[in-house]
């Protein structure tokens, strides 16, 4: 992680003289930055880097990754500060929390559709072990996203279009340029490639998971 360090304009405008509000500072802060005062990024990420990191843990919970949500956040502000005040609101804090929880929602659903895969690559039949019991674990999880990053990229699309978009197989040869017959095999080819990197079924490689609390995190605009 690189955490930036504050230059002269923290010095010069790090404690704000009494007549000004918060809004006041924070806006200062981003008509510095705009003017080119690389600095003035640094004093916004330090006064709020703490708070979004402690805000990221709370909505994301043990299983998310809350410092690569704040890096996000602070990357996703600096792509767009120049939007910064459109609405006539200068708090700088509403602002990036309002991008931050954006970014946990984002993750939350990408967690979930690597959870999916991984549920639809180690599927037992039912008659060889409980549904109710196949919870994915951390482990195999991390082992079917490496065996995804090793699979040839026309293989991995068709599977990522098939299992993740649930495109049919018709749709899936439309959008590779393939025919329908290419498109079968090549998710099959997928598909298997995956589940023979798995840990075998009855060795577990983590801790289980659930993201069930997490259902009701949605994005705001």
């Amino acid at each position: 992680m690189i955490r930036l360090e504050s230059s002269g304009f923290a010095t010069d405008h790090g404690q704000a003289p009494p007549s000004v509000t918060n809004s006041d500072r924070d806006r200062a802060l981003v008509d510095a930055y705009i003017g080119g005062d690389v600095g003035a990024f640094a004093v916004i990420f330090n006064d709020h880097h703490d708070a979004l990191l402690k805000r990221a843990r709370r909505l994301l919970g043990p299983i998310g990754q809350p410092e690569d949500a704040c890096q996000d956040t602070f990357r996703k502000a600096l792509e767009g500060i120049w939007r910064f005040g459109w609405t006539g609101e200068y708090r700088l804090g509403a602002w990036l929390n309002t991008i931050l929880h954006n970014v946990c929602v984002d993750q939350l659903a990408r967690i979930r559709r690597e959870r999916d895969l991984a549920e639809a690559m180690s599927a037992q039949p039912q008659d060889e072990a409980d549904v109710a019991e196949q919870v994915p674990d951390l482990g195999r999880m991390k082992a079917v996203q490496e065996a995804m990053c090793r699979l040839r990229p026309e293989l991995r699309r068709a599977l990522l279009l098939r299992e993740m978009e649930g495109l049919s197989y018709a749709q899936v040869a439309v959008a590779e340029h393939i025919s329908e017959d290419n498109a079968r095999a090549r998710a099959y080819r997928a598909r298997r490639f995956v589940q023979r990197q798995l840990p075998a079924s009855g060795q577990p490689t983590g801790a289980g998971i659930s993201l069930g609390h997490q259902s009701t995190v949605k994005r705001v605009a």
